[in-house]
Order: C-alpha cells, then sequence, then structure tokens
C-alpha cells in the first residue's frame, strides 16, 4: 500500500451523519465533555467523524487539529469546526504525518485521550 491510503466510505458516513445528527442524549453529552475536560493548549483529535466532540472542547484550548480520512464526515467537520469557539482545523491525514508543530500536541485516539506527548 501507498503511505497515503484513499479512505471513501459514503454508505457509512451518510448513516453516521444522519444518525448523529437526530442524537440527543444527554448521557452521550456527558461522556463527551468528560472526553474533553481539563484539556488546555494544542489538542490533535484522530477520527474526528463529522466534529461532535467540538461543541464540548473548553476555553482552555488554544486550537485543534482534527483528522478526519473519510471525506464526506471531513466536510461535515469542517463545517461543524466553524461554529465552535475554540479553533479548530480540520485536515485529510496523508503521507504518513500529521502536521503538529512543536510536538507538544495532546492526542485524541478514538474516544480514549492520551496525555501530551514530548
Amino acid at each position: 500500500m501507498s503511505t497515503e491510503e484513499r479512505v471513501n466510505h459514503p454508505l457509512f458516513a451518510r448513516f453516521y451523519i444522519r444518525a448523529s445528527s437526530a442524537r440527543k442524549l444527554p448521557e452521550e453529552d456527558a461522556h463527551r465533555r468528560a472526553l474533553v475536560v481539563g484539556l488546555s493548549g494544542r489538542v490533535i483529535e484522530v477520527g474526528a467523524g463529522n466534529g461532535l466532540n467540538f461543541p464540548f472542547y473548553p476555553l482552555t484550548v488554544e486550537r485543534v487539529l482534527a483528522v478526519e480520512p473519510e471525506p464526506a464526515l471531513r466536510a461535515a467537520a469542517i463545517e461543524a469546526a466553524a461554529e465552535q469557539s475554540v479553533p479548530i482545523t480540520v485536515v485529510a491525514p496523508g503521507g504518513g504525518a500529521t502536521p503538529a508543530p512543536g510536538g507538544r500536541d495532546g492526542l485524541a485516539a478514538g474516544r480514549r485521550w492520551l496525555p501530551p506527548q514530548p
């Protein structure tokens, strides 16, 4: 495989966007809020989906680099990012590297948060 894999799952993406737009469970919001509580500085979110975590980033977060490989989900995440108080840049992964200047960003993998990496 090349260093840049093509990811395109339009049926899953459309289903996920539709299903998540109807979400209204308070437990989901509480879970997402708990994932990001205490974060500060620069954060990388890997697998951002359509940006459901974005509204819950605390104002102590300086900026978020959100990586999403699926084009339809990435487009939805870009729209969601524009509505947030915290600056969020949504990108596609590419070339085997994610642009993280300074090397001190926090890292999110799926729904589990890892501490900042030196």
